[in-house]
């Protein structure tokens, strides 16, 4: 189980590798994320004025939207200067848990249907397996701790007079979505260990190929050869054997033999006998 839950490479300075590796993709992932954010609560803002009545709870609500907005500013610094996989997982870390806390504020206020408060909470819970580039075990920590939080909120304080098919299908639809989350980001996070592994295989094949290329030595081109003793002019002009000539342009050696015909007109004896 810890084995499914870590999902690291071994040995450890693998795994240090490949989130060194992966870190600016990382990065300019979660960084999109954060930017996406930010029209969102937005939006929400928006939402706040048509259906918080109360004043106290709209101020408490658009209030704790801009902070959150706020908080974003020092995070995309930190993030943009990041170059440790550990100092983005901080930095997620607290932007996850500002972010949850936030919604679980906001819902505590909210006079939005049942349904809109669980469809939205699902939505961030897949989000934050499926897009937010960490480890498996901060984001089920923090899944779990929006999943306790809302549950707490839509069954316990808001709305007592559901009955149970209700309160089953919200405690349900919650831990659905953790768990097709937790299962889809460790195959992602399997798979992505795995494609940097093949990567480092194929780069390994690749430099032994190069290398093996630079030490091959292939003759090309015309080569001048004396028509009557069959000798090589060299670059600088002198006539060398074949042999010799070879040898020294490639990495080919010579064992001598005769052939059929030499051996009959200089052996005649020995030919006979073959």
């Amino acid at each position: 189980m810890s084995a499914f839950l870590t999902t690291k490479l071994r040995p450890h300075n693998l795994e240090n590798e490949f989130r060194a590796d992966t870190l600016s993709k990382d990065i300019s992932q979660f960084l999109i994320l954060i930017i996406m954010f930010i029209p969102l609560i937005s939006f929400f803002i928006i939402t706040d004025f048509i259906f918080i009545k109360s004043t106290f709870e709209l101020i408490a609500t658009v209030i704790s939207r801009g902070i959150n907005i706020l908080i974003l500013i020092p995070i995309i610094f930190i993030l943009r200067k990041t170059s440790r996989p550990k100092t983005l997982d901080k930095t997620i870390i607290i932007f996850l848990s500002i972010m949850v806390t936030h919604i679980l504020i906001v819902s505590s206020f909210a006079e939005y249907s049942n349904i809109a408060i669980i469809v939205w909470d699902i939505i961030v819970i897949i989000h934050i397996y499926t897009v937010v580039p960490t480890q498996l075990t901060i984001q089920i920590v923090i899944a779990i701790y929006l999943t306790i939080g809302e549950i707490i909120f839509l069954i316990a304080f808001k709305h007592t007079s559901w009955k149970t098919m209700e309160i089953l299908s919200v405690f349900g639809a919650f831990m659905w979505a953790n768990i097709l989350g937790i299962f889809i980001s460790h195959r992602v996070h399997k798979l992505r260990r795995k494609q940097f592994i093949l990567n480092n295989i194929e780069q390994k094949i690749m430099e032994d190929l190069e290398n093996a290329l630079s030490e091959v030595k292939v003759l090309r081109g015309i080569i001048p050869i004396c028509s009557f003793c069959k000798k090589i002019r060299n670059d600088e002009g002198y006539y060398e054997e074949v042999e010799e000539y070879i040898s020294k342009n490639t990495d080919a050696d010579f064992s001598h033999t005769i052939c059929p015909e030499c051996l009959k007109e200089y052996y005649p004896d020995v030919y006979k006998k073959s």
